[in-house]
């Protein structure tokens, strides 16, 4: 394609955001600069991002068909999940018709389910990570945190920014009881299983962003300066600066 269509026009490339938080209205915003289409959507109105897109709907995106029948609908060249409550299910069988997801369906499902990426990370690719157990009841938990150790913590399968994370100190089926009911109210879905983490005193955090590219005919990947992290407290973001 040598020219990109007006916006809104006929011809127009459209791209779709799963989730219109703060980062995706930053995406929406570039894509808008390259001349492409915007549709955000989110469970709630008014999202960061819907505030610059072209288009926006309000749905449950942890529901298989209605997220499903939006993509259908508006045919995006690329479909970008955005946040975490996002039914992967359905991000799999719209790439299998033939819709572009980025990233793909299986590392958007990796990715956002510490359960799957501890297993890929520590189990398939052999990386040292903390101790870790995984636990679907109160007292399964109670055991993995016996396994892991004290303190720990506690964190649901699915959820974001740091909620849900639980550091248990009292090695007793009462607290730990209590630790697994807090962290699975703020899981994200129905899910009940959990991971218990070794718990360790960190000075500081790093991110370290990957991307693809073509170089000619070959596809390569390589990794953006690290990005470093200021919280207060235990969780509480405040600012990131690059490089650190």
């Amino acid at each position: 394609m040598d020219r990109i269509p007006t916006p809104l026009g006929p011809g127009a490339v459209k791209v779709l955001l799963l989730g219109g938080g703060e980062l995706g209205k930053e995406v929406a915003i570039e894509a808008q600069r390259l001349g492409l289409e915007v549709v955000v959507v989110d469970r709630y109105d008014w999202a960061p991002a819907m505030h610059v897109a072209h288009r926006r709907y309000v749905v449950n995106m942890l529901d298989a068909g209605a997220v499903e029948a939006i993509v259908e609908r508006e045919n995006p060249v690329a479909v970008i999940p955005e946040i975490e409550a996002v039914n992967t299910e359905a991000l799999g069988r719209l790439e299998e018709k033939g819709y572009h997801i980025v990233p793909n369906a299986r590392a958007v499902k990796t990715a956002m389910n510490r359960i799957e990426l501890r297993r890929w990370a520590a189990e398939e690719l052999g990386l040292p990570t903390t101790r870790y157990a995984f636990a679907e009841t109160p007292e399964e938990a109670y055991e993995a945190c016996e396994k892991v150790g004290y303190p720990c913590l506690i964190k649901p399968e699915m959820s974001s920014s740091g909620h849900g994370h639980v550091k248990v100190t009292e090695p007793s089926r009462e607290a730990v009881e209590k630790a697994y009911m807090e962290s699975i109210s703020h899981a994200r879905g129905a899910s009940r299983r959990v991971i218990v983490e070794e718990y360790v005193e960190l000075e500081t955090e790093y991110t370290v962003l990957a991307y693809r590219w073509l170089d000619g005919d070959k596809v390569r990947t390589d990794t953006m300066e690290p990005v470093e992290h200021w919280r207060y407290g235990e969780y509480h973001y405040i600012e990131s600066w690059q490089p650190s």
